[in-house]
């Protein structure tokens, strides 16, 4: 980005970088959604063999995992040994 920026000044340059980074976070959102479902079908496909459920269903089900556990605060900050465990300074 600070190449962009120096090329082509800190408006023009933003712009430049914006849509790039843009593509590239739901791209990569989009491959991560369906390698999390293709995983969590192998695995279902593994334990009961011959099942009907299709692979959009597990994507489906990956996605609001990943949503709702996004969602959730985080474990250290929860657990009540976290505060005896920091360092006071």
């Amino acid at each position: 980005m600070v190449c962009t920026l120096l090329a082509a000044g800190p408006k023009l340059g933003f712009w430049l970088v914006l849509p790039c980074q843009l593509i590239m976070m739901v791209g990569l959102g989009i491959v991560y959604s369906v390698t999390g479902g293709k995983s969590l079908y192998r695995i279902y496909h593994l334990y009961y063999p011959g099942t009907a459920f299709g692979i959009s269903l597990w994507i489906l089900i990956f996605g609001i995992c990943q949503v709702f556990i996004s969602l959730v605060r985080s474990a250290c900050s929860c657990c009540p040994c976290s505060c005896c465990l920091v360092p006071r300074t």
